[in-house]
């Protein structure tokens, strides 16, 4: 499991993500690295649509500010793992979804959720 999330890049995190949900190696190349890339793109994208209204409407509630660095990461996988995924996964995703800025995921989003 990665630890230096901050200075992983998405690709990299992408790799570690699919290789938590699929088993796939954290080695990948060639052709294997671009079908990782993308089923990890595709699972972050449809979990993120089933889940982002709540995500959201907590991560509002809870005041998280860009800022906050490994306190806000805590945070976010907290709320992850409340919505049903386990650490580790929850941990790589977000990482991805603050990368990719949070403020960006949440500002078209529903203001109290859907739960």
């Amino acid at each position: 499991m990665m630890t230096d999330w901050e200075n992983a890049t998405e690709e990299e995190l992408l790799v570690e993500l699919d290789s938590l949900l699929y088993g796939s190696k954290e080695h990948l190349s060639g052709r294997e690295l671009r079908a990782a890339l993308e089923r990890s793109r595709r699972w972050v994208r449809q979990w993120t649509e089933r889940h982002r209204d709540d995500l959201c409407a907590e991560i509002r509630r809870q005041h998280l500010e860009v800022s906050d660095g490994l306190m806000e990461l805590a945070t976010v996988i907290d709320i992850i793992v409340q919505l049903g995924l386990g650490h580790a996964t929850a941990t790589v995703l977000a990482a991805i979804l603050i990368k990719r800025g949070l403020a960006t995921l949440c500002r078209d989003s529903s203001p109290t959720g859907t739960g």
